[in-house]
């Protein structure tokens, strides 16, 4: 126990070490894109065959003016994810089983994405562009 004791006082003794870091005036801001749109990527709508649950999943990824995916400070592409689950995701559906989506300004796409603005997923501060139909995805490489 004496022994135990020395020890500790020893240990408790000895010179604590630091490291010494330099630390700017005003914090160094990470470089990001500027995000100009967002681009629905992945929708997964999933319901059981009795209707018993629902499931929505929505990706959206912020892109640049350019059209390329706007990338964060690690400069990885940047994500934004939804999910709906149980009554929310059966609304949805239900919802979107009913709409009209031929009126110009409906389409699936716009309603996604209005409704991530709406749950503030995306900003507030926009409008849809672009017209309906599924995006023409280029020929890969042979």
């Amino acid at each position: 126990m004496q022994l135990m004791t020395t020890l500790i006082l020893l240990f408790l003794a000895l010179p604590a070490w630091a490291d010494e870091t330099y630390v700017p005036a005003t914090p160094i801001a990470p470089v990001q894109d500027v995000i100009a749109g967002y681009k629905l990527v992945e929708l997964d709508m999933t319901t059981t065959i009795d209707g018993g649950s629902a499931h929505i999943f929505v990706m959206v990824q912020p892109i640049k003016a350019d059209g390329t995916c706007a990338r964060d400070a690690l400069q990885a592409c940047r994500q934004i994810q939804a999910t709906y689950d149980a009554g929310k995701a059966t609304a949805l559906l239900n919802a979107l089983n009913t709409a009209n989506l031929s009126t110009p300004g409906n389409s699936l796409r716009a309603r996604v994405l209005n409704r991530l603005v709406a749950d503030g997923y995306i900003p507030s501060a926009g409008s849809i562009s672009g017209t309906p139909g599924v995006p023409v995805l280029p020929t890969p490489a042979p």
